[in-house]
């Protein structure tokens, strides 16, 4: 096997409410697909969900093997969301019951938040945690607006201090952006609507506060992007890495598990990326 990288710092099992990958197939693949670091990040979208982590560090520990890791996904909410599911915790098995009774603010901004504290990271021996911005605030926002928005998210991110990886930036669950198959906006259609200075700004957090950026190997091998998308977001990590910020490797696959080495090798080695060029975050020893 031709491998391009050897190491997965996104993955999610059977713990995370949207994924069905057991463990000892997920360890037994990742090694014949030459991954040799990996760990699973299940998600912990609110407060309560600290059930679904809980879990995930169940199955870590009884399934533990050289190169295995227990990590996390966290993802940013509106602070009035996190304090609501705080004062109103829901059975994270069930989704439909999820900030059942929440009013957003009208009025006045809430602010951001994490979805899990730092003392929970700890108290569940968490060893990375990765985190996202996955959905806009606001339904009906325009491209400015969801720009403006989401960079908002990603630079709050930048700034904590208990994060490793930030995941897959400028990923963004907006179905209603969604043309014959193909997401058209707020910027798959063209990258370049967001404004470098973004980027700088971005890019600046990030090795101010010593953060790993994702490569998320979704944007390069699922048929939602084209073709031309693909080249500005990998021209964009290599802008990243260039100033250097380190990248990792996050396949965020929920199924069965798989490796993409010929279609990110395809994007990301003639910009000069090779194995040897993917980071791997600093492990928290318990």
């Amino acid at each position: 096997m031709d491998v391009f990288y050897d190491s997965d710092w996104h993955i999610h099992s059977e713990a995370s409410y949207d994924a069905d990958l057991k463990v000892p197939d997920l360890i037994e693949n990742a090694k014949k697909n030459g991954i040799k670091q990996f760990g699973i990040t299940d998600h912990v979208n609110y407060p309560f969900m600290v059930k679904h982590l809980e879990r995930s560090r169940d199955l870590f520990l009884a399934n533990q093997t050289e190169g295995f890791h227990l990590g996390v996904e966290l993802t940013t909410l509106p602070k009035s969301q996190y304090d609501f599911a705080l004062k109103h915790p829901s059975d994270p098995d069930r989704r439909d019951q999820w900030l059942h009774g929440y009013i957003p603010p009208i009025f006045k901004k809430s602010g951001i938040a994490l979805s899990l504290s730092e003392e929970e990271i700890e108290r569940c021996r968490v060893e990375y945690v990765v985190a996202g911005a996955h959905w806009s605030f606001g339904l009906h926002q325009s491209r400015k607006g969801a720009i403006k928005n989401y960079q908002a998210q990603q630079m709050f991110i930048a700034q904590q201090s208990y994060v490793d990886i930030i995941a897959h930036p400028w990923w963004i669950y907006m179905g209603r952006f969604v043309k014959n198959g193909i997401q058209t906006g707020p910027w798959f259609d063209d990258f370049s609507v967001i404004p470098n200075s973004l980027h700088e700004e971005f890019a600046a957090a990030v090795l101010e506060n010593n953060k790993i950026v994702e490569l998320n190997t979704d944007f390069f091998v699922s048929g939602s992007y084209t073709d031309y998308f693909r080249r500005q977001y990998a021209e964009y990590l290599c802008m990243l890495h260039e100033k250097g910020i380190p990248i990792s490797i996050g396949s965020d696959l929920h199924g069965n598990y798989t490796a993409y080495h010929e279609q990110i090798r395809h994007y990301m080695e003639p910009l000069g990326f090779t194995k040897d060029t993917f980071a791997v975050p600093n492990l928290r020893k318990y």
